[in-house]
């Protein structure tokens, strides 16, 4: 629990960068804008090829505000999972506030999301609704994120129950308390993405409140939040991502205990470790084996859309050498025929 005495615990705002030079000034803008009083703002830039680091330092060059900022470069790329790993295990607070490089916060932000953490002691995750904007700042466009539908935590009865109806959360309106990271320890650096696995380990320590007012003007159009699968190498990356989330799921339950209240989660994680490695090893395994019935298995027992189990077992049965271009011929005959 974070402890709420006569001055406000410490938080840290989080914002993460790369490659975008033309949008992080805005979004460091709204970080230091922030009213919360007591807020440390790490702002880090992860070996961006472009001008991303230099607008970064320009912007914060003369803040003489009442937030005590951190600048910090990787050394290396390392992705997504890998940046955060090293920010979260930089940061002081009680609570971890991400935001993105390319998104804008409103200024009572993190007030907001620490007054839902002061009313509820037992909250591990906070979140909010956005407003999104494209890459002018024009805004309504469609959300491509749904969250908990509820204000409360889930309405959940079992372990299994939490898993079946696991939501996906837009990681840019997330906080945290640090305890879903001190707990654990770092993520899989495989992983695609934070937000399931850090999502999931709230929800096993604790409650999940959401704030059904918008504190993030959320980019999806000009920014990191947006991608574009052109080959096969983004759909293979994409699939031992997703393979490694499982695999980090399955690790974080082991860590909590191995009694009989786990028994039944760890049994359906493992079903879905299996029928996602049926589905990596049908996107990179030599054909024909064993690409042909990890495809077949997968396009069988999947859960996922029809077509994503179908275009796994159509490049199961295609030379690895020849499946970059088959991919691409694959997804112009679909455009056509869209």
């Amino acid at each position: 629990m974070i402890a709420f005495t006569n001055s406000p615990p410490l938080a840290t705002y989080i914002l993460l960068a790369y490659r975008q030079a033309d949008l992080v000034g805005k979004a460091i803008e709204s970080a230091l804008a922030q009213t919360y009083p007591n807020l440390e703002i790490i702002i880090s830039d992860d070996c961006s090829p472009d001008d991303t680091w230099e607008v970064i330092q320009k912007t914060v060059e003369g803040y003489k505000g009442p937030h005590k900022i951190i600048l910090n470069r990787t050394e290396h790329n390392g992705g997504l999972v890998g940046h955060i790993n090293a920010l979260f295990a930089m940061a002081h607070g009680e609570v971890f506030i991400t935001a993105g490089g390319d998104d804008i916060a409103y200024p009572d932000r993190v007030a907001r999301v620490m007054e839902v953490f002061r009313e509820h002691p037992e909250a591990s995750m906070v979140g909010s609704e956005y407003d999104t904007i494209d890459a002018q700042g024009n805004r309504g466009l469609p959300k491509n994120h749904r969250n908990t539908g509820c204000v409360v935590r889930y309405p959940y009865d079992s372990l299994e129950a939490l898993y079946d109806t696991f939501p996906c959360f837009c990681g840019a309106v997330l906080a945290y308390r640090r305890d879903v990271f001190d707990r654990f320890g770092p993520l899989d650096p495989a992983s695609w993405a934070e937000d399931i696995t850090l999502g999931f380990r709230a929800s096993l320590l604790g409650e999940i409140w959401w704030i059904e007012s918008p504190l993030v003007h959320y980019r999806i159009q000009g920014g990191v939040s947006t991608s574009t699968v052109r080959c096969i190498a983004p759909v293979v990356r994409c699939a031992v991502g997703t393979l490694a989330i499982y695999r980090q799921l399955e690790a974080d339950v082991r860590l909590l205990g191995r009694d009989e209240r786990y028994a039944a989660l760890l049994a359906r994680i493992s079903d879905d470790i299996v029928r996602y490695t049926n589905n990596v090893r049908a996107l990179t395994a030599p054909w024909p084996w064993p690409s042909i019935p990890a495809g077949i298995a997968y396009y069988r027992h999947g859960n996922e859309s029809r077509g994503m189990r179908r275009r796994a077992l159509l490049m199961s049965l295609v030379p690895r050498f020849l499946r970059p271009g088959f991919f691409r011929l694959l997804r112009f005959r679909m455009a056509r025929r869209a």
